[in-house]
């Protein structure tokens, strides 16, 4: 099984702040695992692949 990581973890490897990761989350832009599916609040957690293809899919070519 794949390692999953935390909001933390993912912002840090995005190079992003755990604020601006949370603003992904919320508006759809970034997909993750919800390990708390149908409560109250979010606790997402990430693959590597979802920030593969997150940066896939924002990734802006030259020319």
């Amino acid at each position: 099984m794949e390692e999953l990581l935390t909001v933390k973890q993912a912002a840090q490897m995005l190079g992003v702040s755990v604020k601006v990761m949370r603003e992904l989350i919320w508006s759809g832009r970034i997909s993750y695992i919800d390990l708390n599916k149908g409560g109250r609040r979010i606790h997402a957690r990430f693959t590597r692949q979802h920030l593969e293809d997150f940066l896939t899919e924002n990734e802006v070519k030259a020319g």
